[in-house]
């Protein structure tokens, strides 16, 4: 007789033989591929946890990107005659390994360097960078220019740290559609000093609909996001995260400016401040309360016409209404599975009806409610601040605050 099961055993079965079938895919093309003597293959439409499996295994593992978004991968395993990483000792090895033919380049640092104030590593079109950061880098303003058309993958156990005290900049720049960079274990280190004089400057830095792929690694800022992007650039952006932790002290490690996808599934993030865009979040990812207090927030009855990232404390924080962008401004943001987003200062998630250009659309899905909380008292969980809200602030600080449209905002 068959015995019913817990719905969570349900779950955990549907999702084994997902992964069971997905495994038999994958060999029955490596086995294709040996018996045509072929010594790599193409995948698509294959998770995350298969390619974590390949790479255990000792497979060569590379992404393929077409215009931006994931393609595939390429998986490869003949050793002998796969790409080996090169060394270099300098920035003068990294420019000359770049300036070669071939379109694919492992660079292996193997001393640690230093990257000049207004010299970046120019990462050019066409070409796809693979750099292992065995040695620290240190960086004076930006670090690596990722153009349109070319690809930037970090790796290894080191450390990039950005030695930067102002606005201009970041470890790493991406610029246009077809600009892809991934980062895969390194630490991106901004916090050069602390306090609102510090450093404002950015690790990751997307324009133009440049998009990121964050599957592990430590991103730590000082009043600076660990990713940006930004609102006149481009409407298009797509960022996955899948593990790693990203940290801001007394800012939010993700600032979303523009129209843009992005895809949270694992990792740690301290805080997500956004203006538009779509935003699932769902796996194992945590969203972990900000460093923002009563003592350092940014109150929004003074800073409601304030332009980037406004540090209002709450964990996912939307200004809505006060940007447009030829994309549209809806934004949704969905949180499903046993993703978390909790917060101890204000609520889990706010939706700031600033309303002062246009009226936007938001909505603003849980799954599991139980999941978004806030040890603040004084808020709920999930909190929508109203016009009325943003007036009495205002009016407390001697501020004129005089919207001109009214957004719609819907909970789920």
């Amino acid at each position: 007789m068959a015995e019913i099961i817990t719905a969570a055993e349900a779950k955990e079965a549907v999702q084994a033989r997902k992964l069971a079938r997905e495994e038999s895919y994958v060999a029955g093309l490596i086995d294709e591929a040996i018996d045509s003597e072929k010594y790599e293959c193409s995948l698509s439409n294959v998770s995350e946890e298969i390619i974590k499996k390949l790479e255990e295994k000792g497979y060569y593992v590379s992404k393929v990107v077409n215009a931006g978004s994931d393609y595939g991968y390429n998986v490869i395993w003949n050793f002998e005659g796969s790409p080996e990483f090169t060394p270099a000792a300098s920035i003068e090895d990294i420019a000359n390994i770049l300036a070669g033919d071939e379109e694919k380049v492992l660079i292996e640092v193997t001393e640690p360097i230093s990257i000049a104030k207004g010299a970046p590593i120019a990462i050019p079109a066409g070409k796809k960078a693979t750099i292992k950061v065995d040695k620290d880098i240190t960086v004076a303003e930006t670090g690596f220019a990722v153009a349109d058309g070319a690809e930037l993958i970090l790796k290894g156990e080191g450390t990039v740290k950005s030695t930067n005290k102002s606005t201009k900049g970041a470890i790493v720049e991406a610029n246009g559609k077809n600009a892809l960079v991934t980062v895969d274990g390194v630490t991106l280190d901004c916090i050069t000093e602390t306090g609102k004089n510090g450093n404002y400057a950015f690790a990751i830095y997307l324009l133009n609909d440049a998009s990121l792929n964050f599957k592990s690694g430590i991103v730590k800022t000082a009043y600076g996001s660990c990713i940006s992007t930004n609102n006149t650039t481009g409407g298009n952006t797509l960022i996955n995260i899948t593990g790693g932790e990203l940290y801001s002290d007394g800012s939010y490690a993700i600032y979303l400016a523009a129209q843009g996808v992005c895809n949270i599934k694992g990792g740690k993030v301290q805080g997500v401040n956004v203006r538009m865009g779509h935003i699932n979040i769902s796996g194992t990812a945590e969203i972990i309360p900000t460093t923002i207090t009563a003592d350092s927030y940014d109150n929004i009855g003074v800073e409601f016409a304030t332009s980037g990232c406004v540090w209002l404390g709450d964990s996912i924080a939307v200004m809505a209404g006060t940007y447009t962008d030829e994309a549209g401004t809806d934004c949704v943001i969905n949180i499903k599975g046993d993703a978390t987003v909790k917060s101890d200062f204000r609520s889990a998630i706010g939706v700031y009806c600033v309303d002062l250009k246009e009226a936007q659309n938001v909505k603003v899905m849980v799954a599991n409610k139980e999941n978004v909380t806030t040890t603040d008292e004084e808020f709920e969980a999930i909190k929508v601040y109203d016009h009325a809200y943003i007036e009495a602030e205002a009016t407390a600080h001697g501020k004129t605050y005089a919207p001109v449209a009214e957004s719609t905002v819907i909970v789920e």
